[in-house]
């Protein structure tokens, strides 16, 4: 199993920090939000639960695949795969 996590420090609402750290140290870091698979960058803002770029909220990597997918079939694109 693996316990290595992405973690955004969050500092007055605003991401200061992205690190890489085993979810069992995430103590030492008390302002530490366990991102997952989000796309969280610095200067992102953090609030109610969920981070935002630019007032967007930020997806996982699978949720703007999705997204992505979506529109092009609107499109008329078809995607094999």
């Amino acid at each position: 199993m693996n316990y290595a996590t992405n973690f955004a420090i969050i500092e007055n609402g605003v991401v200061s920090n992205v690190l890489w750290g085993m979810v069992y140290n995430s103590d030492e870091w008390p302002n530490a939000i366990q991102v997952n698979d989000l796309a969280v960058q610095i200067g992102d803002s953090y609030e109610n639960g969920k981070f935002y770029r630019n007032g967007v909220e930020v997806l996982s990597r699978a949720e703007e695949e999705a997204d992505m997918r979506e529109a092009l079939s609107i499109l008329g694109v078809k995607i094999d795969g």
